[in-house]
């Protein structure tokens, strides 16, 4: 790809691969934006050259490799998971030993495993090569780059990811993200998207534990992100918003076959955090022991005067047990603003999920719409503006 530049020639576009030109754009206005963009580092992606003659290649990464270290075979493995990103291309594969791989080993908390665009990643391979079994070979992605445990030495964001990216068979763990507006989000994994192009990663059998960050402790998907999020295990993570799972602005995950326990919140959505304009989808999901503070001790669901059509989230054959408020509405999930459309199908309530207030399973304010089925929906708190669907 190309762009324009200065000086009215043309030069390498893998920068901008999200802002290309368009009719009616100034072209100085445009370097401007881009150069100012703070989130520039975690969308540059070069283009996919999966269908490129001489890529579709296989990296080797193991801490304990010796040989040449390359990365051409398990005996000439890649030690640091940093060279085998950067060397990969669209298309092409890395697969991962059990140990422990940190983004730097200085400590700069902006360094982050960014998976570009096309490149799967596959831990849960023994040292040395051999049968794959994420189980016993655990491939932990760290953001503890202090070497002292979860604090605010750690890094921003443990992973990025990108449109076309694959992470699977990990663990990503000690993430921190307390900086500012993008380093506030995501500590276990970054998503952000962009309304040209569908940032859509796909995330399979991973574990995201103790993850730390002021909104979506484990993944903050952003700005129309639309991951595929499949046999996942969110464990202990907290923020202020979205203890694991931060949807925003459009952000229509899928959400299939995970399990969601013990994540907190101080403010809202002890695990999840859905608002303006994302429709995610959760199917056959497991909310257990999640805890806020204040509304939505497992989901938190709010429009937010949304200029991105409604929020509508949809929860099929989901089960919520011992989720709990401590100091409002909805010990399960709580969801609230006029343009809001909650679908829960076939989804169980647990009798041990409590609010510090009303609605131990389910609470609902200011004009929700709802549409129930097959289910036993009880223990619900709604201030009289609700409209209901109860569909067989």
């Amino acid at each position: 790809g190309l762009r324009w530049s200065d000086n009215d020639d043309f030069e390498p576009a893998s920068t901008y691969t999200s802002l290309g030109w368009r009719a009616n754009r100034d072209i100085s206005d445009w370097e401007t934006d881009i150069t100012a963009l703070s989130t520039r580092i975690y969308t540059d992606f070069p283009y996919d050259t999966s269908n490129i003659p001489g890529y579709g290649g296989t990296y080797y990464v193991d801490a304990a490799a010796g040989g040449s270290n390359d990365g051409s075979s398990w005996t000439n493995a890649y030690t640091d998971l940093q060279d085998a990103l950067a060397a990969a291309k669209g298309g092409e594969t890395i697969n991962v030993a059990a140990g422990t791989y940190y983004p730097t080993d200085a400590t700069d908390r902006e360094a982050s495993f960014v998976i570009k665009r096309g490149i799967a990643v596959y831990g849960g391979y023994p040292s040395g090569g051999g049968v794959r079994n994420v189980s016993l070979n655990t491939t932990t992605l760290s953001g503890d780059i202090d070497k002292d445990g979860p604090d605010g030495g750690d890094a921003y964001h443990v992973v990025v990811g990108s449109i076309g990216s694959v992470l699977d068979g990990c663990t990503i763990t000690a993430g921190y993200a307390d900086g500012q507006w993008c380093h506030q989000r995501g500590a276990g994994m970054l998503i952000f998207g962009s309304a040209l192009e569908t940032y859509s990663p796909t995330i399979n059998d991973c574990t995201f534990e103790n993850n730390n960050a002021v909104e979506g402790g484990a993944i903050a998907c952003y700005n129309y992100a639309t991951p595929t999020i499949s046999n996942c295990t969110f464990s202990s993570n907290t923020a202020t918003r979205g203890g694991a799972l931060l949807l925003r602005t459009g952000s229509d995950a899928t959400i299939t076959n995970s399990t969601f326990q013990d994540n907190s919140s101080l403010d809202r959505g002890g695990a999840v955090f859905i608002d303006y304009g994302s429709s995610p989808e959760f199917s056959n999901c497991t909310f257990d022991g999640n805890t806020s503070e204040g509304y939505g001790g497992a989901v938190y669901v709010d429009d937010n005067a949304s200029q991105i059509c409604k929020t509508s989230p949809a929860f099929t054959n989901c089960s919520f047990a011992n989720n709990s408020t401590t100091g409002a509405y909805g010990g399960a999930l709580f969801a609230y603003n006029t343009v809001t459309f909650l679908t829960l199908e076939s989804c169980s309530f647990g009798t041990a999920n409590t609010s510090a207030t009303a609605g131990g399973n389910i609470g609902l304010r200011l004009m929700v719409s709802v549409n129930f089925s097959n289910g036993d929906y009880s223990n619900v708190y709604d201030d009289g503006t609700v409209t209901y669907d109860y569909s067989e």
